[in-house]
């Protein structure tokens, strides 16, 4: 036996006796411990949830830039006038592409109007394309459908990208600088 437990011998069996109450939880202890869980989840999982739409919002807003940051550099590295091209088919269905091809499709995957601004080794190209699959419940703005990066200077003009998700908006503004 464990120090503090006492010895009994019984019909010729030694044993523990353990003391009262270390046998475990009681019924009643269980089904508080679940219904403050309950409660707790019930609230955490909305706000949650609205976390995960806000950075879904975020992430969609920072591609969106990195992108154009890209754009700008290959006109520059290029010589050539590098188009970001936006498609919006439904309020939260869209895509847009990066291509030296101005009139480039986000939606192609083959032909003369796949957005891409590199191929590979078989000389097949390698698409350039941003989707609202990768930001569920992210809304694109349908006021704005290309901007242009020209090579001199990279100059463009001015515009504003702007997503929508769980009552937020973000925005992404060019400027001619």
């Amino acid at each position: 036996c464990m120090s503090g437990e006492d010895s009994v011998v019984e019909s010729g069996h030694r044993g523990c006796i353990k003391p009262r109450g270390a046998g475990g939880f009681t019924l009643i202890e269980l089904i508080v411990t679940l219904v403050i869980a309950v409660v707790l989840l019930t609230i955490a999982i909305p706000s949650f949830s609205n976390m995960l739409a806000r950075q879904r919002l975020r992430a969609a807003a920072e591609q969106v830039r990195a992108d154009l940051t890209l754009a700008r550099t290959e006109a520059i590295k290029r010589n050539a006038s590098v188009t970001v091209n936006f498609t919006r088919t439904s309020a939260e269905t869209w895509c847009y592409g990066l291509s030296l091809n101005a009139s480039c499709n986000c939606t192609a995957t083959t032909g003369s109007t796949v957005c891409f601004l590199d191929v590979d080794a078989a000389n097949n190209p390698l698409r350039r394309v941003v989707s609202s699959d990768q930001y569920r419940g992210v809304v694109l703005d349908a006021a704005v459908t290309a901007i242009t990066f020209s090579p001199v200077r990279s100059t463009l003009a001015n515009r504003s990208i702007s997503f929508t998700a769980v009552n937020r908006t973000a925005r992404v503004i060019t400027a001619n600088m």
